[in-house]
């Protein structure tokens, strides 16, 4: 792992992360946490925000290259990730599992899956952390379940990606304004809230 913050306050600026597990792994702090302009390259997990949190993660200009997944998001996250551009991964470029977070205005370039959105219960906990991060463990099995609140995936650009959108009906998500090019299938499954004729499908 990169860079593990548990429950931390602060703005972290830049700083390029090659190789991993997650590049980056955290939750924030009851006054925020903010991550700007950061570099991560081939990890398995560019970024995952834990449950658990006391404030909101904000995300903004990161450029995540050549990772399995790019953005990992676990229910119950206030998090915001806006601005990212997130090229060449071979699972998810952005995978949110239960509400409670914003996804816009990023650009997704080359992916299996460009946005994938799940229920809380499809997501792995995750396995072999050093012992200063197992609070995170902790964190995921404690976590309560957001409802109500669902995800927004909004004014997206995906490209050249096997499918633009997929969403599982039960999880729940607003998806408006999003373009999708190049795609095999531009969106699949559905969601109470989604309404096709929102979305782009090139």
């Amino acid at each position: 792992i990169g860079v593990g913050l548990d429950r931390t306050d602060g703005t972290i600026e830049g700083g390029t992360f090659i190789g991993g597990a997650v590049g980056i792994l955290a939750s924030s702090g009851p006054r925020g946490l903010k991550i700007t302009d950061s570099d991560i390259r081939k990890a398995r997990t560019a970024m995952r925000f834990a449950p658990g949190q006391q404030g909101q993660v904000e995300v903004s200009g990161a450029k995540l290259r050549d990772n399995i997944d790019g953005v990992i998001v676990a229910s119950g996250t206030d998090a915001v990730v806006s601005n990212a551009e997130i090229i060449g991964s071979s699972g998810a470029a952005a995978g949110i599992y239960g509400g409670g977070m914003r996804f816009e205005s990023n650009t997704i370039n080359s992916a299996a899956i460009g946005i994938l959105v799940e229920t809380p219960d499809a997501l792995r906990p995750l396995e072999h952390l050093p012992p200063e991060l197992t609070g995170f463990e902790h964190h995921q099995e404690s976590a309560e379940i957001v409802r109500y609140r669902p995800a927004i995936v909004k004014d997206n650009t995906i490209q050249g990606v096997g499918v633009g959108i997929q969403l599982n009906r039960r999880a729940g998500a607003v998806v408006t304004g999003n373009s999708v090019e190049h795609a095999g299938k531009c969106i699949a499954g559905g969601s109470w809230w989604h309404r096709d004729g929102d979305n782009i499908c090139h």
